[in-house]
């Protein structure tokens, strides 16, 4: 008898790569209002019939896919947004399958300090227990997400925060700061089986000042003008995909690249970070793929109020940001 598909979507899991998340499931779902309103993101990739956990149900965007914990069914098959050490132990103790990669082989493959050793950028290095911090760089944590986990080393905060990463037994990744011309990541996965699947590209979209504004994929005219600098990114990825699966991870594996000017000329750094997990990439691959094959579109995460895919508010809580699609 096949399982049904129950996703949890754990984005503190660089929290809980970190050491930094509640010992109980629900707590940590609810840890921050980005956290909380981001566990309902399943409902832009996951099939009708499948269910997804959630630690409220909204008043203004139910779905009968939504289901709290004292009604989940037995037995059910874990999908989660990144493998989960806490979501490991709360299915074994609730009769329910999941499987993750060695926790410690989790944590490797998505720390900065892997990425790094896997494609340095120039002028960057890793700082060590009381390295002397350099001017006018990005000082990154080695489990920082784009939210959280970076600072500029010219602040007043640089030597305390650096410190707290040495505490923990953790470099810091002290990149210079780069005349970028565009992001864009690559999109895989790898079976238990160490099968590798190339799942797509996205392209990152910016705002007037250089905010992240959402992901856009399928924009075909894009793709065929960035084919060499894809190709050549795709060819690195897959070196690296490939010691990974031999290291015994296989889940989604997201790899973020740039292009940034070079003494006035274009230059790829093919890897800037992985993130073996989901990605907001991935959700717009899965999303346009479910949806809107065929389609170019462009799924954002940004300030608003308006009718998104996520709920906008639980219990008393207003959040402030929405998942919306636009179909280009």
């Amino acid at each position: 008898m096949s399982l049904s598909n129950l996703h949890i979507c754990n984005t503190f899991f660089e929290w809980e790569l970190a050491g930094d998340t509640p010992p109980y499931l629900k707590k940590a779902l609810q840890m921050n209002p980005i956290i909380w309103q981001l566990q309902f993101l399943p409902l832009a990739y996951a099939h009708s019939e499948e269910k997804i956990f959630v630690t409220d149900l909204p008043l203004e965007k139910s779905s009968p896919s939504l289901v709290l914990e004292e009604n989940i069914p037995p037995e059910q098959k874990i999908i989660t947004w990144g493998a989960s050490s806490l979501i490991k132990k709360w299915a074994d103790a609730h009769g329910h399958f999941y499987e993750i990669p060695p926790w410690e082989i989790v944590q490797r493959v998505n720390s900065k300090q892997y990425s790094f050793e896997k494609s340095p950028l120039p002028g960057a290095t890793l700082l060590f227990n009381n390295d002397p911090i350099p001017p006018k760089c990005i000082l990154k944590s080695c489990f920082g997400t784009a939210g959280k986990g970076s600072l500029f080393s010219d602040s007043p905060k640089a030597e305390t925060f650096c410190k707290i990463q040495w505490n923990k037994g953790l470099p810091v990744l002290a990149e210079p700061w780069l005349d970028k011309l565009f992001d864009f990541s690559t999109q895989w996965s790898i079976s238990p089986q160490k099968k590798i699947t190339y799942l797509g590209v996205t392209f990152l979209t910016t705002g007037p000042s250089g905010t992240h504004i959402g992901n856009r994929v399928g924009d075909t005219l894009i793709e065929k003008k960035r084919e060499q600098e894809i190709n050549t990114q795709k060819k690195k990825a897959r070196e690296v995909l490939k010691e990974m699966a031999e290291l015994g991870y296989f889940g989604e594996v997201g790899f973020d690249a740039m292009v940034y000017l070079d003494n006035d000329q274009p230059r790829l750094h093919p890897i800037v970070e992985i993130n073996a997990r989901k990605t907001m990439g991935w959700v717009a691959l899965e999303h346009k793929r479910l949806h809107f094959p065929g389609a170019c579109l462009e799924l954002s995460y940004t300030s608003s109020q308006v009718e998104g895919l996520l709920p906008l508010r639980l219990q008393d809580k207003q959040f402030s940001r929405q998942l919306t699609c636009k179909v280009k």
